[in-house]
């Protein structure tokens, strides 16, 4: 059974599902994905979000592809 992905997730939450630091997801706030406040809980836009990983996968993916070495 697949799990449900949030269509918005906590900070925390979303560092331990990235594995990314606090210092690079606030730089990365507004900036490649969008947030939303609710009262003072500051709510990662997962569908975004999710967006920018898939952006990072692919240029990660070219420049890997680039590198490699012609026969």
């Amino acid at each position: 059974m697949s799990e449900i992905m949030p269509a918005y997730m906590t900070i925390n939450n979303f560092m331990t599902y990235t594995g990314l630091g606090r210092t690079k997801v606030n730089e990365l706030m507004g900036v490649e994905f969008d947030t939303i406040k609710v009262g003072t809980r500051r709510l990662i836009d997962m569908k975004s979000a999710n967006e920018w990983l898939d952006r990072r996968l692919e240029s990660e993916r070219q420049r890997s592809a680039s590198q490699k070495p012609a026969n």
